[in-house]
């Protein structure tokens, strides 16, 4: 048997995807077999005639796969069957194209040629049958070796996929973290262009609170001095209460005295009355 050949071809006008080449044999009834094993997995695939094998006389078939996306599935599939059908005789291949031909040709030769170029054909064709056996088990290695290359080539496509996944995360991560320095720059200069009206108008309010302080400094030297004078003029309100106190009581005091002495004077008339009332009667009497 010869195994699958990872083999692209151009497809069909009518095919949406490529085809690929599964395997190749002389016995057509095991393609058939594989064929029928691959229709119960839902993998539609179709036989094809061996073009190589027919040019040098061989009579063999080829196995194809009709859309590509099933090849990985269909090449686990063939490799269980070629599991199962190892160490099993395989049956002889069934060629009636090929007998007939042979037969034709054997039947013209005995009438054109001798029999010893019978012989000369008949080795002729097992050593091309032989190195065309070496060549099925040479792309029996090949096909190994290409199935490990492929497995490696999708576990690489899918590592690239994650890859690329990742890369279109970290992008979209960079984009958003450009986006968000973006808008704290223009944030940043927003708030420094605050930061200068504010800084005039700081510098503004400074000139204003140091014409302030100056209107304060000269006001609490206006209350300063008003304060003395108010303070002076106290004292001398004080000073003026105080004479007037002391004149008041001086006054008072010669108030009190006058009092008494009008006391002593009425007194006084009031005792001369009574020796004038006295000096009358006696004189009077006298009389």
């Amino acid at each position: 048997m010869r195994a699958r050949f990872q083999t692209q071809v151009k497809p069909k006008a009518s095919a949406p995807f490529l085809c690929m080449r599964l395997m190749c044999s002389r016995n057509k009834d095991e393609v058939e077999a594989v064929r029928n094993e691959l229709l119960k997995a839902g993998i539609p695939s179709e036989i094809r005639p061996d073009p190589i094998s027919e040019a040098m006389g061989v009579s063999a078939v080829e196995l194809w796969v009709q859309e590509e996306r099933n090849f990985f599935d269909a090449s686990k599939l063939f490799a269980r069957i070629q599991g199962r059908t190892a160490g099993k005789p395989i049956a002889p291949a069934t060629n009636p194209q090929g007998d007939s031909s042979e037969r034709h040709f054997n039947g013209s030769e005995s009438s054109r040629a001798r029999e010893p170029r019978r012989d000369e054909l008949t080795h002729a064709r097992s050593v091309l049958e032989k190195g065309i056996a070496e060549m099925f088990a040479r792309e029996t290695v090949l096909t190994g070796e290409c199935a490990s290359l492929r497995s490696k080539v999708q576990e690489l496509t899918q590592r690239q996929a994650a890859l690329e996944s990742e890369r279109s995360k970290w992008q979209q991560q960079l984009k958003s973290r450009d986006d968000s320095l973006k808008f704290a720059q223009e944030k940043l200069d927003s708030m420094s262009q605050q930061l200068q009206t504010q800084l005039g108008a700081a510098a503004a309010l400074r000139e204003q609170l140091a014409s302030l302080e100056q209107q304060r400094d000269e006001q609490e030297r206006s209350f300063c001095n008003a304060r003395s004078e108010a303070l002076a003029e106290r004292k001398t309100r004080i000073a003026a209460e105080e004479r007037a106190q002391r004149a008041a009581l001086a006054l008072e005091k010669q108030l009190v005295d006058q009092t008494e002495l009008g006391r002593e004077i009425q007194a006084h008339v009031a005792s001369l009355d009574a020796l004038f009332r006295r000096v009358d009667t006696k004189g009077a009497a006298v009389v």
